[in-house]
C-alpha cells in the first residue's frame, strides 16, 4: 500500500472551551482538549504512523514537556501512514479520544457520586449519560489538505434539545439537579460551586479537572499544572501591586506588611501566582501574590466573593482600606478594575501548509518552538498562557503589558517561520483580538468577543477586504464594547510597531515623557477627528494643522513652554502627526476618501488611565 497522509480534526473547539464562568473553567476546557489530542496522536505514532502536524511537544520540547504542565497539541493533526490503512489509524485516534474522555467521565461521576451520597436520583444519572456522550465529534480524510476542507463543508449537525433549567456557565444543557447540602459535600471535596450556580455535566467535569489531575487512576492528567489558577481580578490589580511592592515610602510599605500579615493569619484564599520579573528581587512583600485579589478590593469585602471567610476579615478589610489610602497618598492609583484578554491566530495557515507539503515537519517543529516561546514573553510580563499550540494562542495579561506582548510574539512568530523559506509567496504573518475587559464581566461572552476581533476584525472584514498581520483591540465596560482600534502591526511611515508606538503615547498621557498628552486634547482629538471622519485624499494636512493648533489650546505649563521654541513646536507636530496616523483606517478606503478612527485618542486615554476608572 502506498503511504497515504490522514488528516484528523476533532470539536468542538471554540464553543467547548469558552464555556467557562472562571479562569480555572477556561483552562480546564483548554487542557482537556490538548490532553486528549496529545494522547489520540501518541497512540497513533504507537501504532506505527508518523507524527507530522503537529510533532509531538515530548520529541522537541526545551521546557520539558510533557512534565511541564503545559498542553499545547491542536485539535487538527496529519499523520503518515506508512502501509497501515489511514481509516485504521483514524479509528484508532477516535478510540483513544473517547476511552480517556470515558476515564475522565468516570472519574468525576465518582467525585459527584461522593458528595450525593449512594443512592443518586435516576434524573442525574441520565442527564450525565445523555450530555457527556453527546459531546464530540470528529471528521478525517486522507490525501491533501484540501480533502478535509472538504469534508467540513459537508458534515453533519445533530443537535439535540435540553430540557429543564439550563446550567448557568454554558447556557445550553440542562444542569444537574445538585442541593445546597449537595454543593457544600463538593466544596469540602474541592470542588467550588457557588450557591445560585448550576452546572451540567461537562461544565462539571471542567471543574473538577484540578481534582482530577491527581487521581492515579488517570495518569494522562498527572502532567497538568492544577494550582488554583490566577483570576481576573489577579491580572487586574498585579501592575497596581508592583508598584506597591517595589515602593520605597515607608508608610506604605508598612501598610502592605500589615495586610500581608493579616492575610496569613486568616488564611486567606491562595492562588498559584503570577511571576513577573520585577517578583523576583522584591522583597518579602511580593507574598501578596500568593493571594486572590478579592483581597485588594474594598468594595469586594462585602460581597459574595468573600463571604464565608472567617471573622477577621473584618481586620483584613481595615487593613486593605489603610493599603488603598496609603498607596493614592503617593500617587500610585488603582488597583485596575480591567484586565486583557489576548487571542493570537496564524495567517493563511491552511495556504502555507498546502504549498509546503515536504516541509510540514519543518513547519510543525517551528510553530512548536513559538508556542514553547509564548511562556517566555507572557509571564515574565505578568501573564498567563492558557493554551498555546500551533499557531494559536490563548493568554491573560494585566492591560498595561498586553501591547508589550502582542508585539514580541507577533515577532517571535514572523522569526520562527521566517527561517523556513517557504514556497507559495504566502505572508507569515500573525494576527490578534485583543479585549481590555472589566473583571466582573461573564468570562464566555468576553473570549467570544476577543474571537470576534480576531477572525472578523483583524483578519476579514465584512465587505470583503482582507486585513490580517494586525491587532483589533477594543474596551468592553461594564455598559458594553467600548473604544476600538485595528491597526496593521506596521506601517510604512512608522519606526516601531504600532504596539510599541501606542505604549509610547500612553507614557506622554501620563506625563512621562515629553511633548505631554493632556486629558483635554485627547478629548478634543476625539471630537475633531468625528467631525472630518471621511475628507478628501490630500487634505490630510488641515486636520493635521487643527489638531496642531487645538493641542496648544491648553494652558498646561509644560505645553505653554513648548510653544515658545521651534525645537518645542516641531516636537509637538510630530507627536500630533503619530496621533493621526493612529487613527487612520489603513482598510476599505474608498478612491480619493481617506478615512479615520475618533477612537484611537480615546483608547490612549484609557490605557493612561489604566482602567482605574470607566
Amino acid at each position: 500500500m502506498t503511504q497515504e497522509s490522514l488528516y484528523i480534526s476533532f470539536g468542538p473547539v471554540q464553543s467547548f472551551v469558552s464555556q467557562a464562568r472562571t479562569t480555572r473553567d477556561l483552562w480546564a476546557g483548554s487542557s482537556l482538549l490538548a490532553i486528549l489530542a496529545e494522547n489520540s496522536l501518541q497512540a497513533a505514532v504507537k501504532k506505527g504512523a508518523v507524527a507530522v502536524s503537529p510533532v509531538i511537544p515530548s520529541q522537541v520540547s526545551k521546557k520539558g514537556t510533557p512534565n511541564g504542565g503545559r498542553t499545547s497539541v491542536p485539535n487538527l493533526m496529519q499523520v503518515n501512514c506508512g502501509t497501515i490503512s489511514p481509516a485504521t489509524i483514524a479509528d484508532i485516534m477516535l478510540k483513544c479520544w473517547t476511552d480517556l474522555w470515558s476515564k475522565i467521565c468516570n472519574g468525576a461521576w465518582k467525585k459527584l457520586a461522593t458528595a450525593v451520597g449512594t443512592s443518586v436520583p435516576n434524573g442525574i444519572s441520565q442527564v450525565w449519560t445523555r450530555q457527556v456522550e453527546h459531546v464530540w465529534y470528529s471528521m478525517w480524510a486522507f490525501g491533501q489538505y484540501d480533502d478535509l476542507r472538504a469534508r467540513k463543508c459537508i458534515r453533519d449537525y445533530h443537535y439535540q434539545a435540553e430540557p429543564g433549567r439550563k446550567c448557568t456557565v454554558c447556557g445550553e444543557r440542562e444542569a444537574l439537579e445538585l442541593s445546597s447540602q449537595h454543593k457544600a459535600r463538593l466544596g469540602a471535596e474541592g470542588i467550588r460551586l457557588d450557591e445560585k450556580e448550576r452546572l451540567c455535566a461537562v461544565c462539571f467535569i471542567k471543574r473538577t479537572l484540578p481534582l482530577l489531575s491527581k487521581d492515579p487512576e488517570i495518569p494522562e492528567l498527572r502532567r497538568l499544572d492544577a494550582e488554583a489558577f490566577p483570576s481576573t481580578v489577579n491580572f487586574a490589580c498585579i501592575s497596581w501591586l508592583r508598584d506597591v511592592i517595589l515602593s520605597q515610602e515607608p508608610t506604605l510599605k508598612e501598610a502592605a506588611k500589615d495586610l500581608l500579615h493579616c492575610l496569613r493569619d486568616i488564611n486567606a484564599e491562595r492562588v498559584n501566582p503570577l511571576s513577573p520579573n520585577w517578583s523576583k528581587n522584591a522583597s518579602d512583600l511580593k507574598g501578596l501574590l500568593n493571594f486572590n485579589g478579592n483581597y485588594f478590593y474594598l468594595h469586594l469585602y462585602t460581597t459574595q466573593k468573600l463571604l464565608g471567610h472567617n471573622q477577621q476579615l473584618d481586620k483584613a478589610r481595615d487593613y486593605c482600606k489603610r493599603l488603598l489610602e496609603s498607596s493614592k497618598k503617593v500617587g500610585i492609583v488603582g488597583p485596575s478594575s480591567y484586565y486583557a484578554v489576548l487571542l493570537m491566530d496564524g495567517d493563511n495557515m491552511g495556504r502555507v501548509l498546502s504549498a509546503n507539503e515536504t516541509k510540514k515537519p519543518d513547519i510543525s517543529i517551528a510553530l512548536n518552538d513559538f508556542a514553547d516561546n509564548t511562556y517566555d514573553i507572557i509571564e515574565p510580563l505578568g501573564g498567563r498562557v492558557i493554551y498555546a499550540g500551533g499557531d494559536d494562542l490563548l493568554a491573560f495579561l494585566p492591560i498595561d503589558m498586553v501591547l508589550h506582548a502582542a508585539s514580541d510574539l507577533a515577532a517571535s512568530y514572523s522569526n520562527f517561520m521566517g527561517n523556513l523559506q517557504l514556497s507559495g509567496g504566502v505572508s507569515l504573518s500573525i494576527s490578534a483580538g485583543i479585549t481590555l475587559a472589566n473583571m466582573n464581566l461573564p468570562m464566555g461572552r468576553i473570549i467570544k468577543h476577543t474571537h470576534y476581533l480576531l477572525d472578523d476584525v483583524a483578519k476579514e472584514y465584512s465587505d470583503g477586504h482582507t486585513k490580517k498581520d494586525a491587532f483589533a483591540m477594543q474596551v468592553w465596560t461594564r455598559s458594553g464594547p467600548g473604544v476600538r482600534i485595528v491597526k496593521k502591526w506596521q506601517s510604512k511611515s512608522q519606526k516601531q510597531p504600532w504596539p510599541i508606538e501606542i505604549m509610547g503615547l500612553v507614557d506622554a498621557a501620563r506625563q512621562k515623557r515629553s511633548p505631554p498628552l493632556t486629558k483635554g486634547f485627547l478629548y478634543s482629538a476625539s471630537d475633531l477627528i468625528a467631525k472630518f471622519e471621511r475628507i478628501p485624499q490630500g487634505d490630510e494636512d488641515v486636520l493635521l494643522e487643527l489638531l496642531f493648533v487645538e493641542y496648544f489650546a491648553s494652558r498646561v505649563k509644560e505645553v505653554e513652554e513648548l510653544n515658545e521654541t521651534e525645537e518645542g513646536r516641531a516636537m509637538v507636530r510630530e507627536l500630533v502627526k503619530t496621533i493621526l496616523e493612529l487613527s487612520r483606517i489603513d482598510y476599505a478606503q474608498r478612491p480619493g476618501v481617506v478615512r479615520f478612527n475618533k477612537d484611537a485618542p480615546l483608547m490612549i486615554r484609557f490605557l493612561a488611565s489604566g482602567g482605574v476608572s470607566e
